[in-house]
């Protein structure tokens, strides 16, 4: 489990560039998360070509986040686990947050199979502002809910995490970052 060095650097997100549908779960994360009072906030699309990973990871470096987060389908786990591979050959100094259907309904696989820190189980609004929270306090997150964490070898699941119960709580959609 590796802790932020980049206390007050940004929450970088990474999807998948798809062009048949709008990225809801990266839109209503980020969306939580400025409402929560995190002022930098950004969403990155993963370049398809994995020749350009590399680049794209010193990209991510660049920018010092307090940590970065990926999410998707269980096809694009090989995709992440090799953009994981490369943030530590470049030793980042911030963790990896994986989630999504990918985490979700095998939480211990995803994560032996993309070496990430942690993983969000479920609805991640809550869950992902409380990590990034306890990042920022220097604090171990073993108590949020919701998390999967990686401590060596040693997976530990925390339990069920939190969700919104009223959708029509949700925040508005920053569609600035999707230009």
């Amino acid at each position: 489990m590796l802790k932020s060095k980049n206390i007050n650097g940004p929450i970088i997100l990474v999807s998948k560039d798809i062009s048949f549908t709008f990225p809801f779960s990266y839109a209503y994360l980020a969306g939580y998360l400025i409402q929560q009072g995190e002022k930098n906030v950004r969403i990155l699309f993963r370049p398809e070509n994995q020749s350009q990973y590399k680049n794209f990871i010193k990209e991510i470096i660049a920018l010092k986040p307090v940590l970065v987060g990926f999410g998707s389908l269980y096809p694009d786990l090989y995709d992440i686990r090799e953009l994981i591979k490369i943030l530590n050959e470049e030793k980042c100094d911030f963790p990896v947050v994986i989630g999504g259907q990918m985490v979700t309904p095998t939480p211990e696989f995803a994560m032996e199979i993309t070496n990430a820190d942690y993983g969000i189980i479920g609805e991640g609004e809550i869950t992902l502002h409380k990590l990034v929270t306890a990042l920022r306090e220097h604090k171990f997150p073993s108590s949020i809910k919701g998390l999967i964490i990686r401590n060596g070898m040693d997976v530990v699941i925390t339990g069920p995490g939190e969700y919104i119960e009223d959708m029509s709580k949700l925040p508005p959609i920053p569609y600035n970052f999707f230009h």
